[in-house]
């Protein structure tokens, strides 16, 4: 990964009785080859954090008791395991994080954007942009060639300032194995040239489409291109029966912006985070 540091990873596994019921995946690296640092979110991947299966028959106070019960469990190992620092990303759809708080936890507010590729609105600049893409001889279409990809990719991480999250052969790879499921495809903008401008990875599963992974070009923006990229893909998602899509980019300013224009819906997501004295005295002196 281009992160620099080797990461391990362990499943937490919670039972009843033999039963697996739930887990939560972390993944570990060391710092200066001494402090222990756990995460639920590897790179490209906005949150993660604990699975539970749901209770067949049972009140909302079992539901909640379950859940709580759970939390517990694992903040209990976590407390054994000693780590200098956990840090968990829930996804949306967990929002009890109340036995992270009452343990002395710092916690933190996160945002996503959900938007029904069947029924949504744009904005008057956003149809102007998709008129000029189309004035543009702009194309979108379905594509394959995940290195011509990986090449816008990696220039709109470098464009600012940064390193791309993942490498080629981690992303071809993720590409590939979800592809040849059917739960991932690659849509992208061409110019009249046929040059690649823009390019989206959507990833699938039985509830949702996600936009995983966006790379554009300063000529994708210009020309319209990034908004009739979207657009399309929406259309096609929703003729497919696809009723939510998660847009991401909810927590970057200038990508929020972006989405706006296509009016979805603001949904929070939660992060907790354990860190020992040392590295809080440490923060604290750093001023972070």
């Amino acid at each position: 990964m281009s992160c620099g540091r080797e990461i391990d990873y362990t499943v937490y596994g919670f039972f009843n009785g033999d039963d697996l019921i739930g887990g939560c995946p972390l993944f570990f690296y060391q710092i200066g080859g001494l402090i222990s640092v756990g995460t639920s979110i590897p790179p490209m991947n906005p949150y993660g954090g604990i699975v539970l299966l749901p209770l067949e028959e049972g009140s909302a106070r079992a539901c909640e008791q379950r859940q709580q019960d759970v939390v517990r469990s694992l903040i209990q190992q976590m407390k054994v395991e000693n780590y200098a620092s956990i840090h968990i990303v829930h996804a949306p759809e967990w929002q009890d994080i109340r036995c992270f708080i009452w343990e002395g936890w710092e916690t933190n507010v996160l945002y996503t954007y959900y938007l029904d590729p069947a029924n949504f609105s744009m904005s008057r600049n956003a149809r102007r942009n998709m008129k000029k893409g189309r004035e543009n001889g702009i194309v979108i279409q379905k594509f394959e060639d995940i290195d011509m990809f990986y090449k816008l990719f990696e220039y709109t991480f470098q464009n600012r300032g940064m390193a791309p999250p993942l490498q080629k052969p981690l992303l071809r790879s993720i590409f590939k194995t979800f592809h040849e499921r059917g739960n991932c495809e690659l849509v992208t903008a061409h110019n009249r040239d046929g040059d690649v401008i823009g390019g989206d990875i959507y990833l699938t599963d039985n509830r949702r489409v996600y936009r995983w992974a966006a790379a554009t070009t300063p000529e994708a923006k210009a020309s319209g291109a990034s908004f009739l990229l979207l657009y399309e893909s929406l259309l096609d998602f929703g003729e497919r029966g696809y009723r939510q899509i998660n847009l991401m980019t909810a927590n970057i300013p200038y990508l929020a912006e972006f989405t706006q224009n296509f009016s979805p819906h603001l949904v929070p997501y939660y992060g907790v985070k354990n860190r020992s004295v040392y590295l809080k005295v440490s923060s604290a002196f750093r001023g972070t």
